[in-house]
């Protein structure tokens, strides 16, 4: 969805590579560690600051446009 698109591009720069590298290209942790020059901890903590960032604002929407 377009709001869905929208939230990803206002990700955090660095969440936003990780996120689509993984969920767009597929890429394993392992590979986007290597492809950025980051730990595999640091990709596994990106990640999940972008989906806990995408839940949170999708969930507000969600609520709100269903009213």
């Amino acid at each position: 969805s377009d709001v869905y698109k929208r939230q990803v591009k206002e990700l955090p720069s660095q969440y936003k590579r990780v996120f689509e590298l993984s969920r767009y290209k597929n890429l394993t942790y392992a590979e986007i560690s290597e492809e950025m020059g980051i730990s595999i901890n640091t990709v596994k903590l990106y990640q999940k600051k972008a989906l806990a960032q995408l839940r949170l604002v999708l969930k507000e929407y969600l609520s709100t446009s269903l009213d």
